[in-house]
């Protein structure tokens, strides 16, 4: 805090900084950079590091160039990174913690604020301390000295002159001297932005409704002739009125330059150590600066030259001289103070409670006192016991305050999700959190720094329904700050009426169900039949064997069909399989234009001629006719059979199956067979044919 000031009036006021910029400016770096390009994890972040505030990034950024100097405190250095981030930050009251998020609002060149148009009123404040209206830059450095010399001077200078020269006349500012700066369009930019600094206005303003919304960020224009202000302004704070249907009727908005948010002060030092004077118990605190109504009850106080007290029958009566109308009067049940010269005391203590209509300051410790409020009921307890009640028409409801306790209670007809209720409710703020209480249905949701739970434990018991968990490990780790959605009885639903829902993510996305199948089921209400599709294991006799299967038709349906495909996992025959609606072997059917097996010489190894006897293999092999057991219809097949009692070639079988490929092959073979056999059988003939 610095720049005490005083007007006529005896009103005091003063200026501050954030204390955020105070520790930083004490920080300084010797480090510089040209044109390199950073992501806001390289420039911002390590400005925090070992620090006693915390950087909190809550949104994405774009890498962005940089350029920056030597002799620069982290403050300067902070600011800068912002802005060339195009981010804004805040420091929630109370806290050390530095949120940087992304810049809000949009240049609305849609709307323009006018003084003769549709401004009502306007007031401004502006800080003129380091006002100037024109920068002398220089630019293009060249080596100058001799040889193995590193000095440079500039060659060239620019002067920037402000458009509001022409009012306020030509000021000069402190100049920019950087060797980065080599040519005339770069050190222009710099110019015109250090100017503009300088100069700080916030406007708070009033104007007759826009046809379009504002939203805190936007930025709009405001024309003011009369004091030559054409300029984008920042909308910083918005105040609505409503009327009872819900209709916006007018609204009140301030509005800043964007000066107000890159700029800051330099600390006066003198002052920031007198205040630590002050704190440390070195230097008294001056009359001049107590509050007011510590002066007031003082000065009263301190005029009682001009009292008089009277001792009576039962009473201490006392009056003061100049103001005969104010009375204070003690006794046994009490002690009074009147201003219409004892007639009645508006402020009193007495055996039944305390009476006041003008506490001005001080503290009130709550650790032993309960106070109730209610329109028909009140009451104030001192160590559990009932000081004063007045008669109450619901004695649920009421307002409380008792030691570290806030809460709220009473009863209200609401309609949710269509349903009209009128419930015993209640809100309370106890030891760090918050708890809602439906005290008809005996639910509860408790907001902690932990997350949203309808247990303070987020667990309770079957009727628990569950908990929004910030910051939780269970998926993302120790440090990963995850957060997750939890119940343990009930479902977990997301659901969106008119809209999509979006799962989004860097890294994989998992469904994962610890017991039962996942069922997605799309265009339930916009295609007929039930359309699902159901992933889930089979159960095998080992877990090597257990196999995975997808299905799709009405698998929850009255009449259930559809069809589905079988995934092997064993390590001696991974297989694909079409299946009925139930998994099954051999149920269901392939249709495609061909099959194709992968045949890339790539892919094989240990190649080798292959002139086996397939033909007596296959001769020799038994074809049967057969039906499958799960078929109703009993449709007659035929084929090979495997099994002990039936002789199928082995190169031909894999697992429960003929390889399709390996028979194709076989065949070849054979077809080879009887060639060469015909081939030898011509020969023969004409040989025969010879002789």
């Amino acid at each position: 805090m610095y720049s005490p000031k005083e007007d006529k009036h005896g009103v005091k006021s003063f200026e501050a900084v954030l204390d955020f910029f105070h520790y930083f400016n004490g920080i300084w770096h010797v480090d510089e950079a040209e044109n390199k390009s950073m992501m806001i994890e390289d420039s911002i972040a390590p400005l925090f590091i070992n620090k006693d505030y915390t950087l909190n990034i809550i949104d994405n950024f774009y890498a962005n160039t940089m350029s920056y100097s030597k002799q620069q405190s982290s403050t300067e250095r902070f600011l800068y990174f912002i802005g060339r981030h195009n981010a804004e930050f805040n420091i929630p009251i109370g806290t050390q913690t530095v949120q940087v998020r992304n810049r809000i609002g949009l240049q609305r060149d849609d709307i323009i604020i006018h003084e003769d148009d549709n401004l009502i009123d306007l007031s401004i404040d502006t800080d003129t301390g380091s006002f100037c209206t024109a920068i002398k830059g220089y630019y293009d450095f060249q080596e100058t000295g001799g040889e193995g010399s590193t000095e440079k001077e500039p060659q060239k200078v620019y002067d920037y002159i402000s458009p509001m020269a022409s009012k306020y006349g030509v000021y000069y500012g402190e100049p920019i001297y950087d060797e980065r700066y080599s040519d005339l369009e770069g050190i222009k930019e710099a110019c015109r932005v250090k100017q503009e600094s300088t100069f700080k206005m916030s406007f708070t303003l009033k104007a007759s409704l826009f046809d379009i919304a504002l939203n805190e960020g936007d930025e709009i224009r405001l024309v003011y002739p009369s004091k030559s202000i054409n300029m984008y302004i920042r909308v910083v704070e918005i105040s609505e009125d409503f009327d009872e249907d819900g209709d916006l009727i007018d609204a009140e908005y301030t509005f800043g330059n964007e000066n107000i948010s890159a700029q800051y002060r330099k600390m006066q030092y003198d002052a920031i150590a007198d205040i630590n004077d002050i704190l440390l118990g070195k230097k008294p605190i001056p009359y001049s600066v107590l509050p007011a109504a510590i002066k007031q009850a003082t000065q009263v106080i301190n005029d009682g030259d001009n009292t008089q007290f009277y001792y009576r029958a039962n009473e201490i009566y006392g009056v003061n001289l100049d103001n005969p109308l104010g009375v204070t009067k003690f006794n046994a049940n009490g002690l009074g103070f009147s201003q219409d010269g004892g007639e009645t005391y508006s402020n009193a203590i007495t055996y039944l409670g305390v009476v006041t209509e003008a506490l001005t300051a001080g503290t009130i410790d709550a650790n032993r006192i309960t106070i109730y409020g209610s329109e028909g009921y009140n009451r104030i307890e001192i160590n559990g016991e009932r000081i004063k009640v007045w008669d109450s028409r619901d004695p649920d409801e009421y307002t409380l305050i008792n030691n570290g306790r806030i809460e709220a209670r009473g009863k209200h007809q609401r309609t949710w999700l269509g349903q009209t209720s009128t419930h015993d409710v209640s809100l309370r703020f106890e030891h760090g959190y918050i708890r809602a209480r439906n005290n008809s249905l005996g639910r509860s949701l408790y907001f902690s720094d932990y997350g949203i739970s309808t247990y303070a434990d987020a667990e309770g018991n079957n009727d628990a329904s569950g908990s929004l968990l910030f910051r939780d490990p269970e998926f993302s780790g120790a440090e990963g700050g995850g957060l997750t959605v939890h119940s343990t009885y009930g479902a977990v639903a997301m659901k969106s009426e008119h809209s999509k829902a979006v799962i989004n993510s860097d890294d994989t996305v998992n469904l994962e169900s610890r017991s039962y199948s996942v069922y997605v089921r799309p265009f339930m209400e916009t295609r007929n039949g039930l359309n699902e599709f159901q992933f889930y294991v089979k159960e095998n006799e080992s877990s090597s064997d257990t196999d995975g299967a997808l299905l799709y038709g009405n698998i929850n349906g009255g009449a259930t069909h559809g069809s589905g495909i079988r995934f092997s996992k064993a390590s001696s025959d991974s297989i694909v399989y079409a299946t009925n609606i139930n998994g099954d072997f051999g149920t269901g059917k392939f249709h495609a234009s061909e099959f194709i097996n992968a045949s890339l010489e790539e892919y094989k190894e240990n190649i080798k001629e292959w002139n086996g006897d397939a033909l007596s293999s296959l001769v020799e092999t038994q074809l049967y006719e057969y039906n499958l057991k799960d078929d109703a219809n009993k449709k007659i097949k035929r084929g090979m059979v495997i099994g002990r009692e039936y002789d199928t070639p082995i190169g031909l079988t894999s697992g429960g199956g003929i390889s399709i490929y390996e028979l194709t092959t076989w065949h070849t073979r054979s077809i080879q067979q009887l060639n060469e056999r015909d081939n030898d059988f011509e020969a023969r003939i004409k040989k025969l044919e010879a002789k």
